[in-house]
């Protein structure tokens, strides 16, 4: 029984990687006497800038969404623990981390 629980539980920690990596790419920075190549570069850190932007944006909604989720989870547990097994409702009963 415990090992299809923890069978279980894989799957859950396995739904997405813990901390993935931002797939920005760093512009190298050139010799400031060509100015073509200069220009390309104030594009290039533009573009870094707004790739960066935009993982951290998108870290930071994955990470409200998983925060609201356990949220969710906790609260039903609460629930549970109440009405199933009588407990009062001012007693806090969080599952242990």
């Amino acid at each position: 029984m415990l090992t299809i629980g923890l069978a279980g539980m894989s799957g859950i920690a396995g739904a997405h990687p813990l901390m993935p990596e931002s797939p920005c790419s760093e512009p190298v920075r050139p010799d400031r006497s060509d100015v073509e190549q200069w220009n390309r570069f104030v594009a290039e850190v533009n573009a870094y800038r707004s790739c960066i932007s935009g993982f951290v944006d998108s870290e930071y909604a994955a990470s409200d969404a998983h925060r609201a989720a356990a949220e969710r989870a906790r609260q039903r547990w609460n629930d549970f623990v109440r009405i199933n097994l009588n407990v009062p409702e001012d007693f806090p009963h969080i599952p242990r981390r």
